[in-house]
């Protein structure tokens, strides 16, 4: 981390939207960035609504973080302010619907450009009620939306999960987290090594204790 002051100096926190909007529309800005701070840039961690990125130099050592950071930071505020501007709605890809030309407000094509923005996905017809989901910004009929999410809590249209994801795991199992820093992983000596441990309880183990009592002579009270 030299010159950064800690490895918190090496973190960017930064909201899902405007990342994703960057990896995708800004993707040759970003890898020009990388490459002259010479820096790997990786998602280290998320919530609901940001990620975290760490910086990594390449060779671990041979660069200072500090000004990538605040490169990539300038990069993530002007993409920001953009997207605010536009309504936090990512641009469509050139050419992908031509602006009307002036006074076109009441010709047919310009009412089939509008069209798609009032069709349900789902049932296909005029949306009704609209509701728009929270993460993802897909909007649907209300009743729709809530058919939908009563079979499957998701976007029927991107997927994303809306609810609490519950697993197939005992519910009685228990997992550790611990970081080993004298355990390095190849590219990432200065960081250690997250280790992950899981614990679950022998389903017989009861079984085998009450059927050892029962040949010693011993009953459960």
């Amino acid at each position: 981390m030299s010159g950064c002051g800690g490895p918190a100096k090496s973190r960017v926190t930064v909201p899902k939207r405007v990342w994703e909007f960057v990896t995708r529309e800004r993707a040759a800005r970003l890898a020009l960035l990388a490459q002259e701070a010479r820096v790997r840039i990786l998602v280290d961690g998320e919530t609901p609504e940001l990620y975290v990125l760490q910086l990594c130099a390449t060779p671990p050592g041979g660069a200072a973080l500090c000004p990538a950071r605040k490169a990539l930071k300038a990069l993530l505020k002007e993409t920001e302010k953009e997207l605010k501007k536009r309504g936090q709605r990512p641009a469509e890809p050139p050419g992908a619907r031509p602006e009307p030309p002036a006074g076109a407000a009441g010709c047919p094509g310009a009412a089939r450009d509008e069209e798609p923005e009032r069709q349900c996905p789902i049932c296909l017809g005029e949306m009704r009620g609209p509701r728009t989901l929270e993460r993802c910004r897909h909007s649907f009929c209300g009743e729709c939306i809530a058919r939908a999410l009563q079979v499957r809590s998701a976007c029927p249209v991107c997927g994303r999960f809306y609810g609490q994801l519950v697993g197939n795991q005992p519910p009685d199992g228990r997992m550790l987290v611990s970081r080993d820093a004298a355990l390095p992983l190849p590219g990432y000596e200065a960081f250690g090594t997250i280790i992950i441990q899981f614990g679950y309880p022998d389903p017989t183990y009861l079984a085998r204790v009450q059927e050892e009592l029962r040949a010693k002579g011993i009953t459960e009270d």
